[in-house]
């Protein structure tokens, strides 16, 4: 068991590298697979031993070796995030293809994060990829389910595209992109249709608490744009954490709530 969670360690710190370059290189139309990493300050190529996750951020106090420009924290925090991420979740399912599905949703939630955050984009690829991989999971734990899940993606994308709809007719300007809306189909796929308007809601409360903030913080309203697919990923990784470890039933909270409605 405990080679089992060094393994588990070791694979998951390396996605958390390989998620880091993901979130600099899909912004700048640059390939993923290809091309060594290199310094973005002094584009020195970094050797072997400097790419070794988490390890090689502490050795170099988080800095380049060369220019001792500083390295971003963000990127030490996903590495140690990614490898937390099945461990934790290895002592709750065990080695399962729960473990596989789950760590592969979190997975994309996390790199819709990175790129949403700065820049207010989502990139197709991202959203594609984690659809076949969770696809490719279900397939193999409960084919029968998919069809019920295809259904559920159906309505997780269409009610987000009636909203943006509508609320460019009434506001005359773009209220919801395309990148959310897809972005709501693959969570609707993944956790299911009621499950989706909780996560729906509570990113909407997030996102309006995000808005305060900022009109609050910033004396000139240059750029009203909010990441919400930020605060979808967000709510829905809590939503999944917080059921695989059964913290909280969605569809009783969601079923209240339409109630008192």
């Amino acid at each position: 068991m405990v080679m089992l969670e060094v393994f588990t360690v070791l694979i998951g710190a390396s996605l958390g590298s390989f998620l880091n370059v993901c979130a600099y290189r899909m912004p700048l139309s640059m390939s993923v697979v290809h091309g060594r990493s290199f310094c973005p300050a002094c584009h020195r190529q970094l050797r072997w031993f400097e790419l070794v996750p988490i390890i090689s951020f502490l050795s170099s106090r988080g800095k380049c070796r060369r220019c001792g420009s500083a390295v971003s924290t963000s990127d030490f925090l996903v590495e140690l995030a990614a490898a937390a991420i099945p461990l934790v979740l290895l002592q709750c399912c065990g080695c399962s293809l729960l473990l596989l599905e789950t760590t592969a949703f979190l997975y994309t939630m996390m790199l819709v994060v990175l790129i949403d955050w700065r820049t207010l984009r989502i990139p197709n690829s991202i959203l594609v990829a984690g659809f076949l991989s969770v696809l490719a999971v279900r397939a193999l734990s409960s084919p029968e389910s998919i069809l019920i899940s295809l259904r559920d993606m159906v309505f997780a994308f269409s009610l987000p595209l009636l909203i943006a709809w509508l609320a460019k007719l009434w506001l005359r300007k773009e209220a919801l992109g395309m990148g959310d809306v897809k972005l709501c189909a693959l969570i609707g796929f993944s956790v299911g249709c009621i499950p989706f308007l909780f996560v729906f809601w509570f990113s909407a409360v997030l996102a309006l608490v995000h808005a305060i903030i900022r009109r609050w913080r910033e004396s000139s309203k240059s750029d009203d744009r909010l990441p919400f697919g930020t605060w979808l990923a967000a709510a829905s990784s809590l939503l999944v954490v917080a059921t695989t470890f059964g913290w909280i039933v969605p569809l009783n909270l969601v079923g209240v709530y339409v109630a008192l409605i």
